[in-house]
């Protein structure tokens, strides 16, 4: 691959002006559409790339950000990180990715992406703020971060998530409509804020209704296949027509729970959540398969999410000020053909 200086030559200019083409500056220096296009095109000839390791240092930036979610595996994330890295590789940066587990590894990611000098971060935070240790640099601002799809109140951070409280209300208000009233509410902790919200509106609805919450409907902590399974079996017990998950995307096996049960959906009870069912084992992937599109759900636009926490990452590495943008995307209901 021939040098920044060779191509000059071949081209017979400065190689400043090889610069500005390469970076597309040539208009603001001046340089005209015909020079620009031949340059260009040798450029384009010869396969010419800049060093990275000699823009790195010349500019004092690694051009990587780091992008932590806590499961990769789930086809909610691929479309998130879809989202981050087509904007992200527009602007000239590569990702450095990595899953924290549902936050098990979330302050080790964090520590690894300031020793790598990454220039800014991207992360769903799943640790509140009394059980993370934050790195000294993000603590002191110097590496910018965005949330994305949950945030961190105590952080001050920037953030970019779903409209959650409002897309509960939507889901649970659908099932009023069709003569559900005791409408039982299953989410994992409310220490985590998108959760919080959801079940803001999931009362929201309720109480727009006339209908007080039920506090023997409400299941929090709901953060396994175990936990799934002994709070449907007390929505049951205590008479619950109608259940609004926090999450569709690990409810394969409470699914199954209430077919072998005997009951009908949405007969004998309406079910709805957040995002599309999914599973992880080939048995559920069958279950899941038959019932995703037949179960109304919250759908969250990932891709939007995503695009919106680069681009505001970009801008704050722009130089724009912290702690000034709260972004809600909203979500929308899918509804079956036949519903």
């Amino acid at each position: 691959m021939p040098s920044l200086k060779e191509v000059a030559a071949k081209c017979k200019v400065s190689i400043a002006t090889v610069s500005y083409v390469y970076n597309d500056k040539w208009r603001e220096k001046g340089i005209s559409e015909k020079l620009a296009e031949r340059v260009a095109k040798v450029i384009k000839d010869c396969g010419y790339h800049p060093n990275a390791m000699g823009r790195q240092l010349r500019q004092a930036k690694s051009w990587t950000v780091g992008g932590l979610l806590p499961d990769l595996a789930r086809y909610y994330n691929l479309d998130l990180l879809a989202g981050i890295e087509k904007e992200l590789a527009r602007a000239g940066y590569y990702l450095l990715l990595a899953n924290s587990d549902f936050g098990r590894d979330e302050e080790t990611h964090l520590q690894h992406f300031q020793q790598r000098h990454v220039d800014g971060i991207i992360f769903c935070p799943q640790l509140s703020g009394e059980k993370r240790r934050l790195p000294v640099a993000l603590q002191e601002g110097k590496i910018p971060v965005v949330q994305v799809d949950n945030y961190s109140p105590e952080t001050g951070w920037d953030y970019v998530v779903s409209d959650n409280r409002q897309g509960a209300r939507d889901a649970v208000e659908y099932l009023l409509a069709r003569g559900r009233r005791r409408v039982a509410f299953l989410g994992a902790s409310t220490r985590l804020p998108v959760v919080a919200d959801r079940l803001a509106g999931y009362e929201d609805a309720l109480k727009a209704a006339g209908i007080a919450p039920a506090p023997e409907l409400i299941f929090t902590e709901v953060t396994d296949d175990r936990a799934l399974i002994e709070a449907l079996v007390a929505t049951r017990a205590r008479g619950a027509d109608g259940i609004f998950a926090g999450s569709l995307l690990y409810f394969a096996p409470g699914l199954r729970w209430l077919l072998e049960q005997g009951v009908r959906i949405p007969e004998d009870i309406g079910l709805i959540g957040f995002d599309r069912l999914e599973s992880g084992t080939l048995e559920q992937e069958k279950l899941s398969a038959s019932w995703s599109s037949l179960l109304p759900y919250v759908e969250q636009d990932a891709l939007e999410i995503g695009s919106q926490a680069a681009r505001r990452l970009l801008s704050l590495l722009g130089g724009e000020e912290s702690g000034t943008c709260q972004i809600l995307v909203p979500p929308r209901l899918y509804l079956p053909k036949d519903v």
